[in-house]
């Protein structure tokens, strides 16, 4: 008899021990009592850290509403047309998100090359951008400012062009000046004054007309 009670009393403990090691292991669920809100919720109620309800909505995402837009006008834009304030299309394109360019000639242009109706950089360069200068001496430059590295006027002159050096000169006699080279200087060609063409509404009985201080035919005779 003694031996069965003591059986039973290790079979006991055995089961306490192991109920014991299993909730330790495994939690217990969690009984949760459902909140009474006031609000109804359209996309469901949050839970707190339990996983319990609660009486706190879920956020809701508000898509804006699809603005009411008028006809457009009939061009074809292959990138789609420029939007207004509102979300509606206008009578304008969307430029090309990027174009595509063939290759360029090499040359060196230190201020870049120009670009053509598609934006892509053609064989020719850009001029030299003119600079942003200041408020100048009010002074009066007959041959101009002397300029500074940036292309900017100064508050000094421009001295007088110097007379260049010639040479002799052929010994003909040319009645409207001779022809000046680059430098300034008269050439051995004579300077040739173009006349009008003129028609006379009486025709000169002798077939001369008087001409002019320039070599030009009048209509006096």
């Amino acid at each position: 008899m003694q031996s069965a009670v003591l059986c039973i009393c290790l079979t006991l403990l055995i089961v306490v021990g192991v109920s014991d090691a299993l909730r330790m292991i495994r939690p217990l669920p969690t009984y949760c009592r459902r909140p009474v809100c006031d609000t109804v919720c359209l996309k469901g109620q949050e839970r707190d850290s339990r996983g319990c309800l609660t009486c706190r909505c879920k956020p809701t995402i508000d898509f804006p509403p699809t603005p009411l837009c008028g006809p457009v006008c009939q061009i074809y834009c292959p990138y789609g047309n420029v939007k207004d304030s509102r979300g509606c299309p206008t009578c304008r394109c969307n430029k090309s998100p990027k174009p595509v360019c063939g290759p360029v000639c090499k040359i060196g242009c230190p201020f870049g090359n120009v670009l053509n109706s598609n934006g892509c950089p053609i064989c020719k360069c850009k001029p030299r951008p003119k600079p942003i200068c200041g408020p100048v001496c009010m002074i009066a430059c007959p041959f101009g400012n002397v300029l500074d590295s940036r292309g900017c006027p100064t508050c000094k002159c421009k001295p007088p062009p110097k007379k260049p050096v010639c040479g002799p000169v052929c010994m003909i006699a040319c009645p409207f000046g001779n022809v000046l080279d680059s430098r300034g200087c008269p050439t051995c060609k004579c300077k040739q004054i173009l006349c009008p063409q003129i028609k006379c509404s009486r025709r000169c009985l002798f077939g001369r007309y008087v001409k002019d201080s320039k070599g030009c035919q009048t209509c006096r005779y």
